[in-house]
């Protein structure tokens, strides 16, 4: 008979969980070496690297508040806007998945969820395409100027090349989206 863990953290799966009665020094360095090490200007190279990556990608979407070019009160305003829909649609395609799996069999067919708006389905896309052209521009900034392992960067091109054909679908249905 297999033993059976008594908790998560006698959990063989979870063998280097910090114990929940260890310090939180031990479960940091634990965790995370490298946080600890004393590297004298280790976030203002960080810092400059996110300068860097901001001055060659301004717009991309991972870039930190703090070095991001301030924003006008009406691009902030049309960003918000854009998030709450954004989240309102992925919350009603959420919904429906989850009603449409968990419905009883022979009862009632789940109604069929109600479409969004053009200018809605645009705002979509619009951020699915500029969240993922972000996280492709970041990818290709990190394997340009990093010393990268080759499974690394083996792993990187792999992803690269997902994303990039997810990316021309995204643009692809994007296109057909109605003006209006």
């Amino acid at each position: 008979m297999a033993k059976r863990a008594k908790s998560l953290f006698d959990d063989p799966e979870f063998a280097d969980a910090p114990a929940p009665e260890e310090d939180e020094l031990s479960q940091a360095e634990k965790l995370w070496p490298f946080a600890l090490e004393r590297q004298p200007n280790r976030k203002e190279k960080i810092k400059e690297e996110w300068r860097d990556f901001a001055a060659k990608y301004p717009k991309n979407f991972y870039i930190p508040k703090e070095i991001r070019p301030a924003m006008t009160e009406a691009e902030e305003k049309e960003a918000k806007e854009n998030m709450e829909t954004f989240t309102a649609l992925e919350a009603n395609f959420a919904s429906s998945i989850s009603k449409n799996k968990w419905s009883e069999p022979n009862g009632n067919p789940p109604s069929e969820p109600s479409r969004p708006a053009p200018a809605e389905q645009k705002i979509y896309f619009d951020y699915k395409i500029h969240e993922l052209e972000s996280r492709i521009q970041m990818i290709e900034y990190w394997m340009e100027n990093n010393q990268t392992a080759a499974a690394d960067k083996l792993n990187a091109e792999r992803d690269l090349k997902v994303w990039k054909k997810e990316l021309s679908t995204l643009q692809e249905v994007r296109s057909q989206v109605p003006k209006s």
